[in-house]
């Protein structure tokens, strides 16, 4: 009888470690998904234009510089020194839209 209560107490313990090992996976990738595509934007002066790279890098206001990859079509019409706000997704560093401040 004994035996038997532990068998059956390992074989719960089991289900249930297995049950949070797979709650935890599935948090893990919820959230992963959750941070995935979000943008951001940076809104800065462009220190330097390389047109060989197709980057930029900009200067935002609290000093921090920031290299931007950006495609060769938006790039010809950009100028060092001037202001632009970029928006881009958090997990990478291609612009998806470059728009002039005045």
């Amino acid at each position: 009888m004994k035996k038997n209560l532990l068998i059956a107490g390992v074989l719960i313990l089991g289900l249930v470690m297995s049950r949070m090992a797979f709650a935890a996976e599935t948090y893990k990738a919820t959230t992963a998904k959750s941070t995935a595509g979000a943008m951001m934007t940076i809104e800065g002066k462009i220190l330097s234009i390389d047109t060989a790279k197709n980057q930029i890098v900009v200067k935002d206001k609290a000093g921090v510089e920031k290299t931007i990859s950006v495609s060769a079509k938006e790039i010809t019409g950009l100028k060092t020194g001037e202001e632009v706000k970029v928006s881009l997704n958090a997990d990478s560093n291609m612009a998806s839209s470059i728009k002039k401040v005045k």
